[in-house]
């Protein structure tokens, strides 16, 4: 299996691929033939293997070139689109274009860091996010940055909306509770993420605004951020390696509870029915 170079420039798979797409094939040949994404290709012994292993590699390598040409095209429509939303005076939260957020994990116990990897992009995947750009990892415990992207545009508020959609599966999983039926994929997604945090003594994972932290102490926490917290994530990066501040930071900046209503008393007396005063002399 062998390909030329004129046949470079039009290879089947390439020509008509959505990003996704292309990115989804590339994830599937690299777990099939066990590549990594920056590892060299190799592959079981066979006659002709050092002809196969060229041809992959070829295959790969074009791939992820494709992928580096759609990633700039969705790049430059995004620009156009964010700039002519501004020319019009447009609110860019309104406006659908594609939305990219921080991800990150930590886990004390970087022994599962593998399965842990595999669980966050399920539950991505779940919640339609892909990987846009991954950051190395940090090694003794272990943390991993992403830069995550939605399959198709969107609005600030449909990206909120899936994120409730995430807190809610979580939360559920944790009561062990059930999902209805179109939602079995993002509940699998949750219940394996749940797993990777089971044995640790501490971790947390953050999509966006949504935070899961656990600690021995405190056990698990699901929170929706707020602005501030957002924030004050934001400017103390090192939080995101260290659940146990994080989320003594977190409550300090919670939002205190809503005060009950007040309730405004007439300026006259209130009088019993059938008051003397309400009798009608005979």
């Amino acid at each position: 299996m062998t390909i030329g170079k004129q046949q470079e420039s039009e290879f089947p798979f390439m020509p008509g691929k959505t990003l996704i797409e292309v990115m989804e094939l590339v994830k599937a040949m690299e777990e099939k033939f066990g590549v990594g994404a920056a590892a060299p290709v190799a592959v079981a012994p066979q006659i002709n293997a050092p002809s196969r292993d060229q041809a992959l590699t070829r295959i790969l390598s074009l791939l992820r070139k494709r992928i580096d040409r759609l990633k700039q095209e969705a790049e430059e429509e995004n620009r156009q689109k964010m700039l002519a939303a501004l020319s019009m005076g447009l609110p860019l939260d309104e406006v659908r274009i594609h939305r990219f957020i921080p991800v990150s994990i930590y886990l004390a116990d970087e022994s599962k860091h593998q399965t842990a990897m595999r669980a966050l992009e399920r539950f991505l995947h779940a919640l339609g996010l892909h990987s846009w750009e991954e950051k190395p990892a940090e090694q003794g415990s272990w943390f991993k940055r992403i830069i995550a992207f939605f399959k198709s545009p969107a609005t600030k508020d449909e990206i909120e909306d899936t994120l409730r959609l995430g807190r809610r599966a979580l939360e559920l999983q944790l009561l062990q509770k059930n999902q209805a039926d179109s939602d079995k994929s993002l509940a699998e997604a949750a219940k394996n993420l749940h797993e990777i945090f089971k044995d640790q003594p501490f971790g947390c994972a953050k999509i966006g605004s949504l935070v899961y932290i656990k600690t021995e102490k405190h056990g698990i926490h699901i929170i929706t951020l707020t602005q501030r917290q957002l924030i004050e994530i934001e400017n103390n990066p090192p939080l995101l390696r260290d659940p146990i501040e994080m989320l003594e930071r977190l409550k300090a900046l919670s939002p205190p509870p809503p005060k009950p209503e007040s309730i405004l008393l007439p300026l006259t007396p209130i009088r019993p029915p059938n008051s003397s005063e309400d009798q009608h002399p005979s």
